[in-house]
C-alpha cells in the first residue's frame, strides 16, 4: 500500500510541475508577443500585457501588482515591457520603487542589452517626474552598460538613450553636450540603417546652435540636412527644415533668400494645403514651431506697422500692434521677399509693410 501511495504522490508532483511549466511557457509567449510588436504597435503590446496585471488599468499598474504565480524572471520582464509600452503611449509609468526591482534583477541576471534597456526606462521614469539630473544619470549609466564589441549590441535602444539625453541637455541649456548627444544619436541610427533618424539627429543639432547664436552654422547645417533628406527621397522632411532659416534670413533682412526658402517650405513640406491653410506638421517635426511662426502671424490684408511708440523694438507684427490696413502701396516690390510674417521685426521709427497671401514685404525708412 505504501509504495502505491508514494507512486500517487510522485505522479501528483509531476503533474504540478507540468502545469507550472505549461503556465510559464504561456506567460513567456505573451511576453515575447508583446515585445515583438512594442516598436510598431505599442498599444497592442500594452493590451497583451494587461492580463498579466489582472487586467487593471494604468492607475493601478505603478503598484507593480502582477498576476499571482509569475516567476521572478517573468515578473521582471513583464514590468520592463509595461514600462516600455506606457512610455511609448504617454501613460503613467511604473514607480521608481517598483521598477528598481527590474533594474536589480537585470543587474544580476541580465545581459548588456537588457541592463541598458532597464536603465534607459528608469531614466524615462525620472524624466516624467521632472527630475532632470536623475534622468540624465540613468541615461549615462545606460550607455555604459552597452557592449559595443558584441555583434548583438542593441544600437536601437542606445539611439533612444542618446535622444533622451539630448533633450535633457537642451532643457538644461547645455548646447555643447546636446550637440554631442545628437551626434551619437545619428551614429547609432546609422548602425541600425535608420536613414530618417540618422538625418534627424543632425537636424536636431540646430536647436543647440540656436542656443549658441551661431547663425552661420545654422544656415550651413540646414542646407546640408535639406540635401540629405532629398538624397534619401524625403522631400517633405527636406522642405520642413527651413523654418528656422527663414526666420534668420528675415532677421538679416535678406528678403529674397527668405522668399526663396518660404516658397519651398509652403509648397513642398506638406504643412499647407492648396489654399495656403495649415493642415499639419509633416514628419513629426512639431518642435520647430511651425504653428507659432506661421499661424500667429497670418493676415489676409496688407497692413502697415510703424515700429515706435508703444511697440517693442523686437515685437513681431500682430493684430495688437498693426495699424489700419491699406489696399495698395506703390513702394512694395513684388519680387521682394515675403513672408507670412515669421517674426518680422523693425527698428524704432521704421515702417514695415506686410501683404499676404501675395507674400511681399517692403521696408520704408
Amino acid at each position: 500500500m505504501l509504495p502505491m501511495r508514494k507512486g500517487f504522490y510522485i505522479v501528483g508532483v509531476l503533474l504540478l510541475l507540468l502545469a507550472a511549466c505549461t503556465g510559464d511557457k504561456e506567460v513567456r509567449a505573451v511576453l515575447d508577443r508583446a515585445d515583438a510588436v512594442m516598436e510598431s504597435c505599442p498599444d497592442s503590446a500594452y493590451a497583451e500585457l494587461l492580463p498579466l496585471f489582472d487586467g487593471k488599468e494604468t492607475s493601478l499598474l505603478p503598484l507593480g501588482e502582477t498576476r499571482e504565480g509569475l516567476s521572478r524572471s517573468d515578473r521582471a520582464y513583464a514590468l520592463l515591457l509595461l514600462a516600455d509600452a506606457t512610455n511609448k503611449l504617454y501613460k503613467q509609468m511604473p514607480s521608481d520603487t517598483v521598477f528598481q526591482e527590474v533594474v536589480d534583477y537585470y543587474d544580476r541576471h541580465g545581459n548588456a542589452n537588457e541592463r541598458m534597456r532597464a536603465y534607459y526606462l528608469m531614466g524615462c521614469i525620472y524624466r516624467d517626474r521632472h527630475e532632470a539630473p536623475m534622468a540624465l544619470q540613468w541615461y549615462l549609466d545606460a550607455v555604459e552598460q552597452a557592449d559595443t564589441l558584441d555583434a548583438d549590441c542593441d544600437y536601437f535602444t542606445m539611439m533612444k538613450v542618446y535622444g533622451q539625453m539630448a533633450e535633457v541637455y537642451h532643457s538644461q541649456v547645455m548646447p555643447m553636450e546636446e550637440i554631442s548627444a545628437n551626434k551619437q544619436y545619428s551614429r547609432c541610427a546609422a548602425k541600425t540603417d535608420r536613414t530618417y533618424e540618422y538625418i534627424r539627429g543632425i537636424e536636431l543639432q540646430l536647436n543647440a546652435y540656436h542656443l549658441l547664436s551661431d547663425t552661420a552654422k545654422i544656415l550651413t547645417l540646414t542646407d546640408s540636412v535639406h540635401d540629405l533628406y532629398l538624397q534619401a527621397g524625403m522631400p517633405q522632411a527636406a522642405a520642413s527644415v527651413y523654418s528656422t532659416a527663414i526666420f534668420l534670413y528675415l532677421q538679416k533682412r535678406d528678403y529674397p533668400k527668405a522668399k526663396q526658402l518660404m516658397d519651398i517650405f509652403e509648397h513642398q513640406s506638406g504643412v499647407f494645403d492648396a489654399e495656403g491653410n495649415i493642415v499639419g506638421i509633416s514628419n513629426g517635426t512639431t518642435d520647430i514651431g511651425i504653428e507659432f511662426e506661421y499661424n500667429d502671424f497670418i493676415y489676409s490684408d496688407t497692413c502697415t506697422v510703424v515700429v515706435g511708440t508703444g511697440v517693442s523694438e523686437q515685437a513681431p507684427i500682430n493684430e495688437e500692434n498693426a495699424q489700419n490696413p491699406i489696399d495698395e502701396n506703390p513702394a512694395i516690390d513684388p519680387s521682394a521677399a515675403a513672408i507670412y510674417s515669421v517674426g518680422v521685426t523693425g527698428r524704432p521709427g521704421e515702417t514695415v509693410t506686410l501683404r499676404t497671401p501675395a507674400g511681399t514685404v517692403a521696408d520704408q525708412e
